[in-house]
């Protein structure tokens, strides 16, 4: 089967280290990170852990995903 050609337009990130994809991937690529315990337990009874986006203003909900 030939390969159809494929261009990439445009890339979208939001992480707990960047809002942006540039600046989510420099954070990566210099091993930075925001992971901390949560208070939350998965299901196998063990803590979850995970990292809070902080947008520019306090959304909350549906509001704060379809901002990031």
């Amino acid at each position: 089967m030939a390969a159809s050609p494929l261009a990439v337009l445009g890339v979208g990130l939001v992480s707990g280290v960047g809002l942006t994809a540039a600046e989510s991937c420099a954070a990566i690529r210099c091993g930075v990170n925001n992971f901390k315990v949560t208070h939350f337990i998965g299901g196998l009874g063990d803590w979850l852990v995970g990292s809070a986006v902080k947008l520019e203003q306090p959304w909350r909900g549906q509001k704060k995903l379809a901002k990031m």
